[in-house]
């Protein structure tokens, strides 16, 4: 059974972690996929909340990890007008430090941790992602208001069920270990006969 500190977190950051990932794939099912891995990643093996920055985090580091689906100019954004237009043209890791920077309101220093890239890299994309948006968009309130319009037009689907999240986390752990086994006894299999 769920932790009821646990239930509550996700229950909290969900919405956030929603719009978080849609800002980033311009996607509602793929944000929704994203905040779930990530809150399944986060919450593994562990029963005590973790802070909503750490989530926060792991949702942008598993969109990264899907990085080829969510490549500038991809569908969903194409189909879009409007600020979502003007995201659509971002690669993800400009879009990722818009995100970080201008939405979630993060120093570079605390971009260079998410994203574990030089603190000049940031900067670069930054400037890079706010001269592509110029166009369109002026100042850093603008930039604010077009990632909040974007953000706001997705509606969250209802949370995660967190026994759900934890029996999905362990019964991946379960067959990679089995998978563990089967290759270190298929090796010894293959000592023996030769």
């Amino acid at each position: 059974m769920g932790d009821g500190r646990l239930d509550l977190l996700v229950r909290a950051c969900w919405p956030d972690l929603v719009r978080t990932g849609y800002l980033l794939t311009g996607s509602l099912p793929a944000a929704e996929d994203l905040a779930r891995d990530a809150l399944r990643r986060q919450l593994r093996g562990s029963r005590d909340p973790v802070p909503e920055t750490e989530l926060r985090d792991a949702v942008v580091r598993e969109a990264f990890r899907r990085r080829a689906l969510y490549a500038a100019g991809s569908a969903p954004f194409a189909e879009q007008g409007g600020s979502a237009a003007v995201l659509r043209q971002l690669p993800l890791d400009e879009r990722a430090v818009l995100v970080l920077r201008h939405r979630e309101g993060l120093s570079v220093e605390q971009v260079v941790n998410v994203l574990h890239v030089p603190a000049g890299v940031v900067r670069e994309r930054e400037d890079r992602a706010v001269r592509t948006t110029a166009a369109l968009q002026t100042g850093p309130d603008a930039l604010r208001a077009l990632l909040a319009a974007a953000a706001d037009t997705v509606t969250p689907s209802a949370p995660p069920d967190l026994d759900s999240l934890l029996e999905t986390a362990q019964g991946r752990r379960v067959l990679v270990l089995g998978l563990v086994a089967l290759a270190v006894a298929l090796l010894a299999v293959a000592r023996w006969l030769l």
